[in-house]
């Protein structure tokens, strides 16, 4: 717990159980004002959902969110999980009267690949400088990502939310392949997206005629196949987009995936491979 503490950044509450009041770790700093909060509202909720309301006061400057947590991008930010959880929900009455409760975590005490964090594929990039409009979740950022230490994770995304890469220095590209989803999150992916070159010679022979320039000079190279697969995992589908960039399209400076629809589940990217 210690050790999950240490290596996160502006934290307010860690949980290593999701169920209930337990396996919660605060930071000692905002005791206070979360003790003053429960002393006024304890007669009208549990603790837990105190818990909730709480930060939604905090964090979400908006108000209560509609849906989800997920609608707050801060709650994310300071509110963390950890899994597996290390806490099992044991009881059975509730604090509400009559009620019993007879929840277990499934995610406590939990082996293998559903225990981990999403499997990121690396790949040794060009050196570039990376910017998302998407909100972030917990620590998977798009650098991350792309240097090949965390698949890429993001929340509920909006029509025109993007990632641009941006390379150091001017680049030929042979190919590319940007892979959207995992086998443990099977909703979590790019649902309508688009990849997007741009070159360095506006001026030079047009591209193939299925190719299409935007006004901020960026070339439309194609839409993600929301149907593909990958070796050996027949039965997830990922959103890919994979291809050749013709040697007559020349040097480009950077790449943009947008994304088209609003989307209320989050997004994972696994692999992104820009090849020279």
């Amino acid at each position: 717990m210690m050790q999950y503490a240490a290596s996160q950044d502006r934290w307010e509450l860690l949980e290593f159980s999701q169920l209930g009041f337990i396996g919660k770790m605060f930071r000692s700093a905002m005791l206070p004002k979360f003790v003053n909060f429960v002393l006024m509202f304890y007669q009208h909720k549990p603790v837990d959902w105190l818990l909730d309301n709480y930060f939604w006061v905090q964090e979400c400057h908006g108000g209560m969110p509609k849906v989800t947590n997920k609608i707050c991008a801060d709650l994310s930010r300071v509110r963390k999980r950890f899994r597996p959880s290390l806490f099992q929900h044991e009881g059975y009455h509730s604090s509400l009267d009559g009620k019993v409760q007879k929840l277990k975590d499934k995610d406590f005490n939990k082996k293998g690949p559903a225990s981990q964090d999403p499997v990121v594929y690396a790949h040794q990039n060009p050196a570039a400088v990376l910017e998302t409009s998407l909100k972030i979740y917990q620590q998977f950022t798009i650098e991350r990502l792309y240097e090949g230490r965390s698949v890429f994770w993001a929340l509920n995304s909006e029509p025109n939310d993007h990632i641009t890469i941006r390379f150091k220095e001017v680049t030929r590209l042979k190919r590319y392949r940007v892979v959207s989803g995992d086998n443990q999150h099977k909703d979590d992916r790019l649902l309508n997206a688009s990849i997007s070159f741009l070159p360095v010679n506006q001026n030079s022979p047009h591209p193939p005629k299925s190719f299409i320039l935007d006004n901020t000079g960026f070339v439309h190279f194609q839409y993600f196949n929301t149907s593909g697969r990958r070796s050996g995992d027949s039965s997830t589908r990922y959103s890919i987009a994979e291809g050749e960039v013709p040697p007559s399209f020349g040097s480009v400076t950077a790449v943009k995936i947008v994304n088209h629809i609003e989307n209320q589940n989050w997004v994972i990217i696994d692999e992104i491979w820009l090849v020279t």
